[in-house]
């Protein structure tokens, strides 16, 4: 079935998974691998990753004035502030503008997280949806599971999940994590709010045509969700979220 209460032990065997991927990284097969999608390669990627992400969104936001002055008066300040404090903080190799080399990126399952996770009637994890695969910085990848708006991960499992991960990946990514989760964040909250985009809407509704009747409620719990995480990020963005 469906992992929608997550516990310790779901955490650890995500864990075991992402360690069994890492493992994996030297094989000849994935010396040619793409990216994972929208993979963070560079402080100065993710930066260009965030300001594209919100201005795809700006086209559709003058038909909802509420959406428009969250954008414009809400989210863009915070994205210049948290993006200048990024760019001056990163002291860390490689450079803000440097990729990432292959040597420290993992094999990524990119979109990881339970809501793409089957429990089998044995307690064990099955991962599937391996769409956006590829290498990645596994900064992306622990940031994005914790945020993932399909589950709620109490603080302690957060916890577990960063010291899990760090064990892992190692201690140099601490730096990074610290460095790049706000603007991680922040394409979070732009992500919250692609109900409001007309292609992405169209796509749902033909996987699920029941979500065209509630489409007014959702898109305002969306943005709810949105200047939640906005307020989160805004407050703590010089703190590690997950200590």
């Amino acid at each position: 079935g469906v992992v929608d209460r997550p516990n310790n032990e779901h955490i650890q065997q995500a864990l075991d998974f992402l360690e069994q991927l890492h493992g994996l990284r030297g094989l000849p097969a994935f010396e040619n691998f793409n990216n994972a999608s929208a993979a963070f390669l560079s402080g100065s990627s993710l930066e260009d990753q965030l300001k594209n992400r919100f201005h795809s969104l700006m086209p559709f936001a003058p038909k909802y004035p509420e959406v428009h002055n969250y954008l414009q008066h809400e989210v863009l300040p915070v994205i210049e502030e948290i993006t200048s404090w990024t760019r001056s903080a990163w002291r860390t190799k490689p450079c803000y503008y440097e990729p990432l080399p292959r040597s420290q990126q993992t094999l990524s399952p990119s979109d990881f997280g339970f809501h793409n996770t089957i429990e089998r009637e044995n307690g064990k994890l099955v991962f599937i949806d391996f769409e956006y695969f590829g290498w990645d910085d596994p900064v992306k990848l622990i940031v994005d599971f914790s945020f993932h708006p399909g589950m709620v991960l109490t603080s302690a499992l957060k916890q577990q999940w960063i010291e899990g991960t760090v064990k892992i990946y190692g201690e140099e990514i601490l730096e990074r994590l610290r460095l790049a989760w706000p603007m991680i964040g922040l394409c979070w909250c732009l992500i919250l709010l692609n109900e409001y985009r007309g292609d992405v809407w169209l796509r749902r509704c033909a996987a699920n045509a029941e979500k065209s009747h509630h489409r007014e409620a959702i898109r305002a719990a969306q943005l709810r969700r949105s200047r939640d995480l906005l307020g989160m990020i805004s407050d703590r963005y010089e703190l590690l979220p997950f200590h």
